[in-house]
């Protein structure tokens, strides 16, 4: 795609390529403002064009793949419905006043549809705490912001990507080949759960819903609920905490109590079908005498 100078260059390159697994692509022109989304598989090719803006996540929305046995497995099991149900939400809110910073919050959202809080590091966010990669470009601009670590929680940094290339081709003797060219606004600053006191609390759940599944396996259910406990403590909006719980008292043989906290963890919106669908078997459980 580094070749194409158009829309109709990037869809002839596309077309014409071979892929392995099913790819989403968006090719956007700084010049005209037009951009369009190509799906495509192994066998099949679809595009539609962008109008005012679009929400992408794991799946394939155009007619051509309506069918696909794959990409409907996908929607119905996978978290990402969720994710782009979510994201249109978000994207409605900023309609005629997007911004970077704006866009930050965006890939930083931690909520379920309708802002339903989901505790942190729930895959039906579009922020699970486990992204490796966050960018947000301006292609009419030339700008783009990168997330350092962790995840998308960093501060974004910015790059005027097309100033840079412009000064270095003015200056191609320049000594100082680091040259970079800062966009406005430089630096989006990080997540406040990184300043607020948040993400120790998030690394301790996770550290403590380790110890609480390593407990379960080795049949130890008084540390495992003792471990879900600060689970709760730390995390309390996140289902996992009550899950660990349900489980640890389930295998301590109180069924009425594990089955309160089972249905607080399915109420939290657990991801992924199978997930689900194991709770609601474990709470079917507990109703057998």
């Amino acid at each position: 795609l580094q070749h194409a100078h158009s829309l109709a260059d990037a869809q002839r390159i596309i077309e014409g390529a071979t892929v392995f697994v099913s790819d989403i692509l968006v090719v956007a022109d700084g010049k005209t403002g037009q951009a369009r989304v190509f799906e495509k598989s192994p066998a099949r090719t679809a595009f539609y064009d962008v109008s005012e803006s679009a929400a992408l996540a794991n799946e394939l929305t155009t007619p051509v793949f309506a069918d696909d046995l794959v990409n409907r497995s996908r929607i119905a099991d996978s978290t990402t419905h969720q994710r782009l149900t979510r994201a249109r939400e978000l994207l409605n809110g900023l309609h005629q006043r997007v911004t970077p910073e704006g866009l930050a919050g965006l890939l930083r959202d931690k909520s379920g549809l309708g802002g339903k809080p989901l505790g942190w590091g729930n895959r039906n966010a579009i922020d699970g705490l486990i992204a490796c990669h966050s960018v947000i470009i301006d292609v009419t601009s030339g700008q783009m912001w990168v997330a350092g670590w962790p995840n998308a929680e960093g501060a974004f940094v910015g790059t005027d990507v097309l100033a840079t290339l412009e000064e270095l081709a003015r200056n191609r003797e320049r000594a100082d080949t680091n040259f970079v060219a800062s966009a406005s606004p430089p630096v989006i600053g990080p997540d406040n759960i990184l300043v607020d006191g948040t993400w120790p609390r998030i690394l301790a759940a996770r550290e403590a819903a380790d110890r609480a599944v390593a407990a379960l396996k080795r049949r130890d259910p008084s540390v495992a609920l003792e471990e879900s406990q600060r689970v709760i403590a730390n995390n309390p909006a996140f289902y996992l905490g009550h899950e660990l719980k349900g489980r640890a008292l389930f295998a301590r043989g109180d069924k009425a109590a594990a089955k309160l906290e089972l249905q607080k963890a399915l109420a939290a919106d657990p991801p992924y079908t199978s997930r689900r669908d194991d709770i609601e078997e474990l709470i079917n459980q507990c109703d057998v005498h």
